[in-house]
């Protein structure tokens, strides 16, 4: 999976009123399935591109840097930045983001989990809006039971949602038979999996996040030494009716 390289840059004092006022969606604030969904993909993202030069942030504004201060940002619920890490200097964090500033790079995938009170913009006004800000990947998903969807959304819904972006202009694209959609960014599977959202390898193996795959790595070491144990225990009760069988005949079986 390749990720371009960028210099570490210093980012420029940009005082948006935004970043010490809340947005509307700010006061909202988020339920617990979509709190505990935010964190999960957060986790597996990070995970799939440890080791490069990426970074993975939740709800952090993003400005375009075009229309001053006032400014209204967009915070996606996750977003992806691939070709930046964060200076080491945890006082040199940028308090927001926008593609504007020189050396930083547009997101290249970003993540809303919808709400009652949200999806409408999520669907209608966000794609737009992200596309002008240069994000290449816009990622809707419904973690909702279909019960709790509202009646006059039910015809042709679909959980899960992507937009790309076409030179600015943000294009939707549809899901396979299966109702999984490629991620180009991600380099994986896009699945929905109920209240879930799954990222799965070409093949459809299913990703896992740092934890997982070291529990994973766990198990996997504790079934093999399991099975030598019982390999050996095996091999130890045939050894003994062996040797059984030697003392019945008479032969000692120290002495072979």
């Amino acid at each position: 999976m390749s990720v371009l390289t960028k210099p570490d840059v210093t980012p420029p004092e940009i005082h948006y009123y935004y970043d010490t006022h809340p947005t509307e969606e700010d006061l909202l604030g988020d339920n617990l399935l979509q709190d505990w969904l935010c964190d999960y993909l957060k986790q597996l993202i990070v995970w799939l591109f440890h080791g490069q030069n990426c970074t993975v942030v939740r709800n952090v504004n993003v400005y375009s840097g075009r229309k001053g201060p006032g400014e209204e940002p967009l915070a996606p619920d996750v977003m992806v930045l691939k070709g930046y890490t964060l200076p080491e200097d945890s006082a040199r964090w940028p308090k927001s983001w926008s593609p504007s500033v020189p050396g930083w790079v547009p997101p290249a995938v970003v993540f809303e989990i919808a709400s009652e009170e949200t999806w409408e913009r999520d669907v209608d006004k966000k794609p737009a809006r992200y596309a002008e800000l240069g994000v290449r990947e816009y990622v809707y998903y419904d973690a909702r039971s279909l019960s709790e969807i509202p009646a006059r959304r039910r015809e042709g819904y679909r959980s899960l949602r992507m937009w790309k972006n076409a030179g600015g202009i943000a294009y939707e694209q549809e899901p396979d038979s299966r109702g999984w959609i490629w991620s180009e960014e991600l380099e994986n599977w896009l699945v929905p999996d109920g209240a879930s959202l799954r990222l799965c390898d070409r093949s459809g193996e299913r990703r896992l996040t740092e934890a997982e795959a070291k529990s994973a790595e766990a198990e996997a070491k504790s079934a093999e030494a399991e099975a030598k144990s019982a390999e050996a225990e095996a091999e130890r009760k045939i050894r003994e009716r062996a040797w059984a069988k030697l003392r019945e005949l008479g032969i000692d079986p120290s002495a072979l």
